[in-house]
C-alpha cells in the first residue's frame, strides 16, 4: 500500500469508530428514555426546578413561546420552538447551549449535571443532532 492509501484507510477507520461511538450514545439515550421514569417527570416537579436560574430560564422560554416569539434556548444554533414541559424536553439542550444563556453560569450548569447524573441521565452531547443529520445524508 502507498502512503496515500494508508492515510485513506486510517481516515475511514477513524470515521467508522466515531460513527460507532455516536450510535452507541444514541442507543444508550434511547434505552435510558425507555426505562427511566425521571425523564417524563414534569420539569416543574423535578429537582431541576430548584436550580433557580435554570428554572427562571425555562419559565422565560415557555413565556416567549406563548407570546409568539422564538424560544430562549437554542439547540445547535436553531431556537427550540417547543415548550419545555418534562425533563426529557430539557435534556435536548446541550451544556454549551445552556452556557450561552444570560445569567446561566458554570455553577448552575454543574448543579443541573449533578441532578441528572443521580438519575443516570446527561444533557445532549454538543451537536449530536447535527452529526445524525449529516450521517443520514450520506448514501
Amino acid at each position: 500500500m502507498t502512503d496515500a492509501e494508508d492515510e485513506l484507510l486510517l481516515s475511514a477507520v477513524v470515521k467508522l469508530t466515531e460513527a460507532m461511538a455516536l450510535l452507541k450514545e444514541i442507543t444508550r439515550r434511547r434505552d435510558a428514555a425507555l426505562i427511566d421514569p425521571f425523564l417524563d417527570v414534569k420539569f416543574d416537579d423535578s429537582e431541576l426546578a430548584y436550580t433557580t436560574r435554570i428554572n427562571n430560564a425555562v419559565e422565560l422560554h415557555n413565556k416567549f413561546l406563548e407570546q409568539g416569539n422564538e424560544g430562549l434556548f437554542s439547540v445547535g444554533g436553531k431556537y427550540l420552538n417547543k415548550r419545555i414541559e418534562t425533563v426529557r424536553d430539557f435534556i435536548a439542550i446541550s451544556e454549551s447551549d445552556l452556557l450561552r444563556i444570560p445569567n446561566i453560569g458554570r455553577k448552575s450548569v454543574n448543579e443541573v449535571i449533578a441532578v441528572l447524573s443521580e438519575h443516570g441521565v446527561k444533557l445532549a452531547p454538543y451537536r449530536w443532532w447535527k452529526e445524525v443529520e449529516d450521517a443520514e445524508e450520506v448514501p
